[in-house]
């Protein structure tokens, strides 16, 4: 009706921010390889170096595959939180001195 047309260069930067958007709120580490193999075809796209849906497809599979099979373990690793340090009187038997107040974190208590 108006002739809009959009290319797809930024069709894919779209897609791409959208994934990565959706990952910082998800934390599945797997879409934001996907956003970003979205971006890298972008770029590819609007530097005319993959001008056909297929080389675009190629590159987005190629790209994302690549980066989720070498660099899943070590974001998970780097930004995931841990719970491997334990309280130090995790396991024992402890007496309770102070409450921990609702809404508090912290109470007193002392070895058996």
């Amino acid at each position: 009706m108006f002739g809009i047309t959009i290319s797809p260069a930024l069709i894919w930067a779209i897609i791409g921010v959208v994934f990565v958007i959706i990952e910082l709120t998800t934390f599945t580490f797997i879409l934001i390889f996907l956003g970003v193999a979205a971006i890298i075809v972008s770029l590819t796209t609007w530097s005319s170096l993959t001008p056909g849906i297929n080389s675009q497809l190629a590159v987005f599979s190629i790209s994302s595959i690549v980066m989720m099979l070498l660099l899943r373990k070590t974001a998970r690793r780097l930004f995931a939180g841990t719970n491997d340090v334990k309280p130090d009187y995790m396991g024992q038997k402890v007496t309770v001195i102070r409450a921990i107040p609702v809404g508090g974190e912290e109470g007193k208590y002392s070895s058996i």
